[in-house]
């Protein structure tokens, strides 16, 4: 498939006056862009870039005025034009301040799926937050554990390689032969805690161990690196872990920037 639409959420307060109402007034823009060519991400980039911003210009034609004009064949069980909905939280919700009254956010169990997924992120102190919601009619939690999974292996991956062509991007997950490899933080834990961990003079005791020594050899800069070392202490930080990360989803293994902190060694 080369011809890729979803939908996402705009405010559509673009007018001062529209701030201080008190209404719905969100709307769904459709954002279309094609991956034809095999562009390489950064290219596929400033594709949706231009789309976005195209779709931002036209932000007040209802979306109910679009499925009109473009008469779509309707189906009761879905929405018309799109089924997949992306969004990005990166507007600050400010406290509400109300005279002798604390007030907080409350999470609202959401049993109804508009659409066959939904996806919203939002930027927090410590990265991106991801929020699925999908029809249980198509999907087994399963399948979208699994998209998820592949979602984050290709961030990374796509911050690592932006001129890295989609074909050549890999993703693995949980039915895939390299799965055998993912890292769990347990497994770490169980690891530094076993005997052999601890008589193995630092030599990786496994083809993990093995595949994960070698990145840290390439990403840092060090000949050879013990289990014993210290990513920080070698020189690593946060930017350095993403590309880490990157390489070891390439060979199948899962780890996310938490394992940096939790398990340094």
């Amino acid at each position: 498939q080369d011809d890729i639409v979803v939908g996402t959420d705009i405010a559509n307060r673009n007018r001062q006056e529209l701030e201080n109402l008190i209404g719905f007034f969100v709307n769904h823009p459709v954002l279309r862009t094609r991956i034809d060519g095999n562009p390489t991400f950064r290219e596929l980039l400033q594709r949706v870039r231009e789309v976005t911003l195209d779709a931002y210009a036209h932000q007040d034609l209802p979306f109910d005025k679009l499925v009109s004009a473009l008469r779509p064949e309707r189906d009761l069980s879905r929405m018309p034009i799109f089924q997949v909905l992306l969004v990005v939280r990166n507007t600050p919700i400010e406290p509400m301040q109300l005279s002798g009254l604390k007030v907080s956010l409350m999470e609202v169990e959401n049993l109804t799926a508009k659409f066959d997924v939904a996806l919203f992120l939002e930027e927090t102190a410590d990265g991106l937050a991801a929020v699925w919601n999908f029809s249980t009619d198509l999907f087994e939690h399963s399948t979208i554990e699994r998209m998820a999974e592949q979602f984050e292996q290709l961030l990374h991956s796509v911050v690592v390689s932006p001129d890295q062509r989609l074909d050549e991007f890999e993703l693995t997950g949980l039915d895939t032969p390299h799965a055998a490899k993912t890292i769990s933080p347990a497994a770490r834990v169980h690891a530094a805690k076993s005997p052999a961990y601890a008589a193995s003079n630092g030599k990786p005791q496994n083809a993990v161990e093995e595949t994960l020594a070698a990145i840290w050899s390439q990403v840092l800069g060090i000949e050879r690196i013990s289990t014993h070392d210290n990513f920080f202490a070698l020189g690593g930080d946060s930017i350095i872990s993403i590309q880490i990360i990157a390489r070891a989803a390439q060979q199948g293994i899962r780890l996310t920037p938490k394992h940096f902190f939790q398990h340094q060694t």
